[in-house]
Order: structure tokens, then C-alpha cells, then sequence
């Protein structure tokens, strides 16, 4: 089945970039419309779940591992579920557009961070284009923030998403290619999103 698909380099990035433009935007949209950004986000969820055990039963794609490996997986539920509520909450306070912006920040703390944590020195090249970008970054925030109608908050929001999203990729790369967990893709999807439903529940049950 397509489960086992390998994808070339190029065509994953090429469609890991399209899908998370394209849940932005449309979750942008949505929030603006039922303005419960949690609940949207539960319902997300719970539908991906659902997704992935129903092309399980018609044998599209096989869920596969052992306990152990998914108990280690497991804190990337909670951190993906605190990604996606931050990210629901910026999107409420906060335009498109600064949220994209400081978003592109993040790789250069994620270079930084892989060199600090993996040894992976990075390049002159690779480190003075992304310090160009934190300087862009840092003048867009600032002229948004001057703007009265802006939220600090949204900006707040923001910076939580993107040091999650951070520390979430740096725990998968752990735990994918340093310290590979024997997972079927299914499985990680499946234990992501219902791992990250609890701190979601959570938060649509408090105040």
C-alpha cells in the first residue's frame, strides 16, 4: 500500500511545505468563522485519527511498533498538541503574515540548536542567510507591534509556537535518525495526534 511509499527528498519537502501552507491558511480561515480555536483543533484530531484506522481497516496502510517505542514517541504527541494550540491561538490574536515571518526565525535556533545538541556544525552560508532572516524578522515584529491595532499577545502566542516547534523538531530528529524509533508511519501519525489530544482536552476543559 501507499503506506510504504518512499518519497524522494525533494518531493516530501515539496508536499510537507504545501500541507502546512495550506493548514495555516485554511485554519486561519476557520478560526475566523467558528472562533473556538480549540475545539476546532480537537476536531482535527480526532478526524486524523479516525482517518488513519479507517485506511488501516481497508489495508492501506499497515500500524506498526512496539510499546516501547511508542511510550518513547509519546511526548511528541504533547509537544505537537501544544504546537498546533499555540499556533490556534496566534492565529486568533495575530495576522497571517507576522505569524509566517517569525516563523521562518525558527531554523536559525534549530541550526544552533543541532550543533549544540547533535554536533552538526553548520556552514558560514547557511548561518549568515538565516541571521539575515532574524533581522527581517525583528524589523516586521517591530513595525507590527508599533501598529495600534496589533495584539501583543498574538505576538506572545507567536515566539511559544515557534521555540514548541523547535523543541518538538528536535526530539523527532532524535528520535527518527539518531535514535530511530521502529515505527510505521501510520503509527507515528496515530500516536501523535491521540497523545495530543490530552493537553487539548485539557485546555477545552479549563476556564
Amino acid at each position: 500500500g501507499f503506506g510504504r511509499m518512499q518519497l524522494s527528498a525533494p518531493a516530501a519537502i515539496a508536499g510537507y511545505m504545501t500541507a502546512s501552507v495550506g493548514m495555516v491558511v485554511a485554519n486561519k480561515r476557520a478560526v475566523g468563522l467558528v472562533h473556538a480555536g480549540t475545539l476546532l483543533l480537537a476536531v482535527q484530531q480526532l478526524v486524523t485519527c479516525a482517518f488513519i484506522l479507517a485506511l488501516r481497516c481497508f489495508g492501506l496502510i499497515s500500524l506498526e511498533g512496539t510499546w516501547p517505542d511508542v511510550v518513547r514517541w509519546a511526548p511528541t504527541g504533547l509537544l505537537s498538541g501544544l504546537v498546533l494550540w499555540a499556533g490556534m491561538q496566534a492565529l486568533k490574536l495575530a495576522s497571517l503574515s507576522t505569524l509566517t515571518v517569525v516563523r521562518n526565525a525558527s531554523p536559525l535556533f534549530l541550526l544552533l540548536a543541532e550543533w549544540l545538541a547533535f554536533g552538526q556544525t553548520p556552514s558560514h552560508g547557511k548561518a549568515a542567510s538565516l541571521v539575515v532572516i532574524l533581522v527581517g524578522v525583528c524589523i516586521y515584529t517591530m513595525d507590527d507591534l508599533q501598529d495600534s491595532s496589533s495584539d501583543p499577545w498574538g505576538i506572545f502566542y507567536i515566539a511559544l509556537d515557534a521555540f514548541l516547534v523547535c523543541v518538538d523538531s528536535l526530539y523527532e530528529r532524535y528520535l527518527l535518525a539518531l535514535q530511530p524509533v521502529n515505527l510505521s508511519t501510520g503509527t507515528l501519525v496515530l500516536v501523535t495526534n491521540t497523545v495530543g489530544l490530552l493537553p487539548v482536552s485539557l485546555l477545552l476543559l479549563g476556564p
